[in-house]
């Protein structure tokens, strides 16, 4: 809840684009887990799609959330 995911994340999306010179990196969470989620997001991440009921957790189906971000919408937003 102090914002230490989001500045991890942020820091290995730098290393991706600015030092791999990755065009794209893509994750994949899971819908039980809201937090992550938002910690994606805050870094720059958009949800691209779902895989409904892809996993079986707990007694229950649960759905994959497929995120991704471009080197240039990351650069843009470095900006702020």
């Amino acid at each position: 809840g102090r914002g230490y995911g989001t500045e991890s994340v942020k820091t290995m999306l730098r290393y991706a684009f600015h030092e791999l010179g990755l065009n794209r990196v893509e994750l994949e969470t899971y819908s039980f887990n809201p937090r992550a989620q938002r910690c994606y997001e805050r870094a720059g991440f958009r949800r691209e799609g779902v895989r409904r009921g892809a996993l079986y957790r707990d007694g229950k189906f649960h759905d994959i959330i497929i995120m991704g971000i471009l080197r240039e919408e990351f650069l843009e937003g470095e900006d702020d």
